[in-house]
């Protein structure tokens, strides 16, 4: 699945960092990058341009409800700086063929021998 999104910046911003993260209703954060984990070179995007970025990655979360976070950070001076961040932006509903046990599927593969 693919987590899109599409931000207008406002001031020119050197090296923004892009990231989602995906939480269950309790609130537990379970998964998320960035573009600095990614190590995804993001130059600069100037005042009044827009860029679009996509995560993609298999889905392995149990079936369920869970919350999408997205946000755009950066560094100025060795200080984090949130320049926009969407908490529970949207729910993800998730479908399973199967049941497991906890967080994710780990798409396991049972052979059994007698």
């Amino acid at each position: 699945f693919s987590v899109r999104m599409k931000i207008r910046f406002n001031e020119t911003i050197e090296n923004p960092i892009f990231a989602f993260s995906i939480k269950d209703i309790k609130g537990t954060e379970l998964t998320g990058t960035n573009t600095i984990i990614e190590k995804t070179d993001t130059g600069v995007i100037r005042q009044g341009e827009e860029a679009e970025i996509e995560f993609r990655q298999k889905m392995i979360l149990q079936g369920g409800q869970y919350l999408l976070l997205l946000g755009c950070t950066g560094f100025e001076q060795d200080n984090l700086v949130v320049y926009n961040r969407l908490y529970d932006i949207c729910c993800i509903n998730v479908i399973a063929d199967k049941t497991t046990v906890g967080y994710f599927d780990p798409d396991s593969r049972v052979t059994l021998t007698t």
